[in-house]
C-alpha cells in the first residue's frame, strides 16, 4: 500500500508540474525609451514547424515589428542616419530550448545613435508547434517590457467567438 500512494504522489507532482505556468518573461530597461520613435528590427529567417496536416511559419521579425507598431513605434525598412537619435535597433535570438516546444526568446534593444543597450527582454514560448512557441515567446516578452495587457492566444479565440455571437 505504501508504494501505491508514493506512486500517486510522484504521478501527481508530474502532473501539477507540467501544467504549471511559464516564468514570468524578465525584462531590464537601462534608460527610458520614451524618447524614441523609430524602430529598426533586424532581419530574421522565417522558421516553418508542424505535421504533415498542419503547417504554421512565423518570421520573429514580423512578430516583433507589429507589436512594436502597436506600442506606437514607427518600423524602419532601414536605418535612417537623420533619426539616429530618435531609433531603436532591434536584435532578436532563441535563447533555449526546453523539450519539444518550449523555446525562449531574447530581444536587445540598442540605441541607433550610441550602440549601447537600452533595455532587454525574455521569455518562453511553449506551445505544440515551435513556430507557435516562438510567436508566443516574442508576445509574452514584449508585452512585459512595455507593460501592455497581455491576452493568451486561447482567450483570444474565446474573445472572437463571444464577440461574434
Amino acid at each position: 500500500m505504501n508504494i501505491v500512494k508514493r506512486l500517486a504522489f510522484v504521478c501527481a507532482v508530474f502532473v501539477l508540474g507540467s501544467c504549471a505556468s511559464m516564468r514570468t518573461p524578465d525584462v531590464v530597461k537601462t534608460e527610458p525609451i520614451d524618447q524614441y520613435k523609430y524602430a529598426y528590427v533586424a532581419p530574421t529567417e522565417k522558421l516553418t514547424s508542424g505535421s504533415k496536416d498542419d503547417m504554421r511559419t512565423v518570421n520573429p521579425r514580423d512578430v516583433i515589428a507589429g507589436t512594436l507598431m502597436k506600442s506606437g513605434f514607427v518600423v524602419l525598412p532601414e536605418l535612417k542616419p537623420e533619426l539616429k537619435s530618435q531609433t531603436l535597433v532591434i536584435n532578436y535570438g532563441e535563447t533555449d530550448r526546453v523539450g519539444g516546444s518550449t523555446i525562449e526568446i531574447m530581444i536587445q534593444f540598442i540605441s541607433a545613435e550610441t550602440n549601447k543597450m537600452v533595455g532587454s527582454c525574455s521569455a518562453y514560448g511553449k506551445e505544440s508547434i515551435e513556430a507557435d512557441a516562438i510567436r508566443t515567446a516574442i508576445r509574452r516578452a514584449l508585452y512585459r517590457f512595455f507593460e501592455m495587457p497581455y491576452i493568451a492566444p486561447v482567450q483570444e479565440v474565446q474573445v472572437q467567438e463571444q464577440a461574434s455571437i
